[in-house]
């Protein structure tokens, strides 16, 4: 699957116009794609922290068995505030273009074109806060060691959730 990023737009998902804060219904009907609904509310009182996160997002294809595994979430009134890349097969922003299992010293060196301000917040993992993105490997991601190819993207209308 090929993906799009518009900075302060939203994505496009093999040419469906996506733009943060559109319905979750409206998505839906416009990727005209098979979805698992994931909807999880995590209390942390009984960690002694007095919080609770729902998420809401939608699962487009399958790791195990698919070309691409997408999730799009969504915020408290279902409209769109996030995508996370799982499996994909190119990412475009502005004129750059990412490539999943691509070597991520090569991802980091390309998005240095787009912003030389970037938070390393794990091993291979890396934020983006002008870009509003995050890229890491699979390594990084817990996957096989050694593997340091691309292959996690997330990207969000807003990260201000990254300075609490």
């Amino acid at each position: 699957m090929e993906i799009e990023y518009g900075l302060y737009h939203g994505i496009t998902m093999n040419g469906c116009d996506l733009p943060w804060g559109i319905s979750r219904e409206e998505a839906r009907a416009k990727l005209n794609l098979p979805y698992r609904v994931q909807d999880t509310v995590t209390d942390f009182s009984k960690f002694g922290i007095d919080k609770i996160i729902e998420q809401r997002r939608d699962i487009y294809g399958d790791l195990a068995l698919g070309n691409h595994y997408i999730f799009l979430g969504f915020d408290n009134d279902s409209n769109l505030r996030e995508c996370e890349l799982h499996l994909f097969g190119s990412f475009r922003i502005g004129d750059i273009i990412l490539f999943h299992e691509q070597p991520i010293e090569e991802v980091l060196d390309l998005l240095a074109r787009l912003s030389q301000i970037r938070n390393e917040t794990g091993h291979e993992q890396f934020d983006y806060p002008a870009l509003k993105m995050s890229v890491a490997s699979s390594d990084g991601m817990g996957g096989e060691e050694g593997d340091h190819g691309l292959s996690y993207i997330y990207i969000a209308a807003n990260v201000d959730h990254w300075q609490q």
